[in-house]
């Protein structure tokens, strides 16, 4: 009997580790990459499954086009086909512009908040 038992609670202690494994970063991977669909805009720079490359030129419900070459030559894919964004340093340097923008008026806001009180 208390063999048995014993077997029970190490099967159902591989069943618990195999969920922290493989099924709970499955599940964040998935939840990241729906995220990363969900943000594509006109103009993102994306790579699919596959390994064409090509900038977004129209998205729809679940459905996105990609321009692949300078003779304009587009693609039409799922989105779940999209593997990733390409981030390049130019959007890297606009995203730190934008940032910094937002903080100098915060100080500005908070420095006239300052003199008005």
């Amino acid at each position: 009997m208390n063999n048995g038992m014993s077997q029970i609670i190490l099967i159902v202690a591989m069943i618990v580790l195999m969920y922290f494994i493989v099924f709970l970063p499955q599940k964040r991977r998935e939840k990241q990459h729906k995220a990363m669909v969900t943000s594509l805009k006109i103009g993102d720079k994306v790579i699919t499954i596959g390994g064409i490359n090509g900038t977004v030129s129209s998205i729809a419900e679940g459905i996105c086009v990609i321009e692949t070459s300078l003779e304009n030559t587009k693609i039409q894919i799922e989105t779940w086909a999209i593997k990733e964004v390409i981030v390049t340093e130019l959007d890297k340097d606009q995203d730190k512009n934008k940032t910094d923008k937002a903080k100098d008026e915060k100080k500005i806001d908070v420095a006239k908040m300052g003199k008005e009180a």
